[in-house]
């Protein structure tokens, strides 16, 4: 689950969650669920209400698609511009690895995601 804080949007939270997942698989050492799954968009709408932290919600999801490890994150505005923060979890829901970049403005999160990707594929 990506969520948008401090003024972002949930569009905006949502374009960095695909360009993250894009760009984490570009790395080679992951690869991507189908999320076309309705199934699988449904329940991450139920985890979202349940009071789980982001990455016991991502890590059930994970089960839940047979993934071995569930991505979320988190995108804020501040006066240094966009933090997009990241966080891998097992399925069990602990968080593996976290980390997070900077985007001055808006058309630099493909830059922000892709530093953050690397980040969290060197660990």
């Amino acid at each position: 689950p990506f969520s948008g804080e401090g003024g972002v949007t949930e569009t905006e939270a949502a374009v960095v969650r695909n360009l993250v997942e894009s760009e984490l698989v570009r790395t080679g050492r992951f690869s991507a669920v189908d999320r076309s799954n309705v199934e699988l968009v449904l329940a991450e709408k139920e985890l979202s209400y349940a009071g789980l932290s982001p990455a016991q919600a991502a890590g059930e999801l994970a089960r839940l698609s047979g993934a071995a490890i569930g991505v979320f994150g988190s995108v804020s505005k501040d006066k240094d511009g966009y933090r997009v923060s990241v966080g891998l979890a097992d399925t069990g829901g602990t968080a593996l690895a976290y980390e997070y970049a900077y985007a001055q403005e808006d058309y630099l999160f493909r830059d922000a995601s892709r530093r953050v990707a690397a980040a969290l594929a060197a660990r």
